[in-house]
C-alpha cells in the first residue's frame, strides 16, 4: 500500500478518468451491489482513499488491496469532513433532449409521455413519478419490451446525470422521441409536483442492490439468517472457488 501526497491527487484522478472512461465517454457499470456500497467505475481504476484521520481509508485501502486491487492509494491530508466530494461524471448528456418538470408534467396530462425511472429500486419504491416505470440502465432493452412505450419516451433519475446519460442508449432501442427529466425526480420534488410509492410499476425485478435484511418488506428474520449462514462460509467459499483472487496481507 503506498501513501499519496496532496500534489499527486491530480495525477491519479487523471489516470483513473482514462482507465474507467468506456468507448462513449460514459461511465457504463451499473451492477448489484450492497445497498450503501460505492464501486469504482471500471476495471483496473486507480484508487485513492481520503478521511480526515487516515485509519479508515487505510483500512479500506487494505481490503481493497486484498481483494485484488492493484492501484490502491491512501492520500495523506490534513483536514476536517464537511460534507461528500464532488463526484464527477463522465460524460454529457444532450441538452436538446432535457425536459423541464413543468413540460413533463404536461405532457403525462395529455398522455402524451411514457416515463421511465433508472433511479435505485430501493428510491424508486419510496418516491416516483405518478405512472413512472422502473427500470435498470444496463438492461433498458428488455424493460422497454415489457413497457411498450407510447409518446415521448421520458427518462429520470434521483438527480437526472443517470437519465440524460441513458438518452444515447435508449436511442439505439426505440424510434420515438426521447427525453429525460433536468434535474430528475428532485427537479420535480422541487417544483412542487407530486411523487408517490404508490402504482409501482416494474419492468424489471430490483436486482440493481442488494438490500439489508431489515431493509426488506417481508422475510427479514430469514434474511438475517441466510447472511449469517452465507458471512461463517465466506472463507471455506474462496477455497472452493478456486478463481477469486483475496489474498490475505502478510
Amino acid at each position: 500500500m503506498v501513501t499519496l501526497r496532496p500534489a499527486d491527487l491530480a495525477a491519479a484522478s487523471a489516470s483513473w478518468a482514462r482507465a474507467s472512461r468506456s468507448s462513449d465517454g460514459s461511465s457504463p457499470s451499473q451492477r448489484a451491489t450492497p445497498a450503501d456500497a460505492v464501486w469504482p467505475r471500471g476495471v483496473r481504476a486507480r484508487i485513492v482513499c481520503v478521511d480526515d484521520k487516515e485509519a479508515r481509508a487505510v483500512m479500506t485501502a487494505s481490503w481493497l488491496a486484498q481483494m485484488g486491487w492493484r492501484e490502491v492509494f491512501v492520500l495523506v491530508a490534513a483536514g476536517d469532513e464537511t460534507g461528500f466530494p464532488d463526484n464527477p461524471v463522465l460524460g454529457e448528456p444532450p441538452r436538446d433532449a432535457a425536459l423541464a418538470p413543468a413540460a413533463l408534467a404536461d405532457l403525462l396530462a395529455r398522455g402524451a409521455a411514457t416515463v421511465v425511472d433508472l433511479s435505485l429500486s430501493r428510491d424508486y419504491a419510496q418516491a416516483h413519478v405518478p405512472g413512472a416505470w422502473f427500470a435498470i440502465r444496463s438492461r433498458l432493452g428488455e424493460a422497454l419490451e415489457k413497457i411498450k412505450p407510447r409518446g415521448t419516451l421520458v427518462l429520470t433519475s434521483e438527480d437526472g446525470v443517470l437519465a440524460g446519460l441513458a438518452v444515447a442508449d435508449a436511442g439505439t432501442l426505440t424510434s420515438l422521441s426521447i427525453a429525460y427529466l433536468d434535474g430528475g425526480n428532485a427537479a420535480w420534488r422541487a417544483a412542487g409536483l407530486p411523487l408517490t410509492k404508490d402504482d409501482t410499476r416494474m419492468a424489471d425485478e430490483p436486482i440493481d442492490a442488494w438490500l439489508k435484511p431489515y431493509e426488506r418488506p417481508d422475510g427479514v428474520k430469514q434474511a438475517m439468517a441466510d447472511y449469517l449462514a452465507w458471512e461463517t462460509d465466506l472463507l471455506p467459499r474462496i477455497a472452493r472457488d478456486g478463481c477469486a483472487r483475496f489474498t490475505a496481507l502478510r
